[in-house]
């Protein structure tokens, strides 16, 4: 037990989309969430908690989050990943 309190999620996998034609277009980030030797991690919480979205990882890891585009503009965020046994994770990304 205490060695999965140990373990912590590895770098979130991303790829931010910029909005390239109005400002009311959704910016599409997405990525997938893995452990330690690249296992992706279900069921973990994506939060971007400045504006409020959120979502949960597929069974391979792999998560969607549309961010409207009245909501945010070029605006640096963190992204943080949580997962029930695992330590959180954030970076920080540029929509």
């Amino acid at each position: 037990m205490r060695q999965l309190l140990r373990r912590s999620l590895l770098p979130i996998l991303l790829l931010a989309v910029p909005v390239t034609a109005r400002a009311q277009e959704a910016t599409t980030v997405s990525g997938r969430v893995t452990g330690e030797g690249g296992n992706p991690i279900s069921a973990a919480t994506v939060t971007i908690p400045e504006i409020g979205l959120g979502t949960l990882t597929r069974d391979d890891g792999r998560y969607t989050l549309a961010v409207p585009g009245a909501r945010v503009t070029r605006q640096a965020v963190v992204l943080t990943a949580r997962r029930v046994g695992f330590k959180p994770r954030s970076v920080r990304v540029t929509l």
